[in-house]
């Protein structure tokens, strides 16, 4: 039985270690700065869900309008980073679970880059009536939820 040199492969696992760690780390350092918090409020029959960015995000377009359960927030991230974000073909997600008593059924907020597409999806126990209202200041996205409780 012939010996294996080990020695041959080492450099070439550690080339390959090289090549791929940029595309990791950077993937894994915009996941975790895409999104910053959910906060939610109510004013009379009104829900309002701030959706706060780390990075500035511009608003693109929605679906479905008006009434849904699962709502797809198609946006943008502006930042210097955007181009080679655009030129990246990996997929990123990460996501906030609101922590308070009066959610008006949002169970979920979540961000992923999908290819070159960027979403926010808001999950939410029912169907909940709503308008998308992006902050001119792109720091954030408020979600308004009509007739809550």
């Amino acid at each position: 039985m012939k010996k294996i040199n080990h020695s041959y492969f080492m450099p070439v696992i550690l080339m390959l270690c090289a090549a791929l760690a940029p595309v990791f780390i950077y993937a894994q350092s915009i996941a975790e700065n895409v999104l910053d918090d959910v906060l939610i409020s109510k004013i009379d029959f009104t829900g309002i869900v701030k959706i706060k960015f780390r990075l500035p995000v511009r608003y693109i377009s929605h679906s479905p309008k008006g009434m849904a359960s699962k709502v797809r927030i198609k946006v943008d991230v502006i930042s210097k980073l955007r181009n080679e974000i655009k030129n990246e073909e990996f997929s990123i997600r990460e996501s906030i679970v609101p922590q308070y008593s009066q959610s008006f059924g949002l169970e979920e907020v979540i961000y992923e880059t999908v290819g070159r597409d960027n979403y926010i999806t808001l999950y939410f126990e029912k169907d909940v009536s709503f308008e998308i209202v992006p902050d001119p200041g792109y720091r954030s996205l408020n979600v308004i939820l009509h007739g809550v409780k």
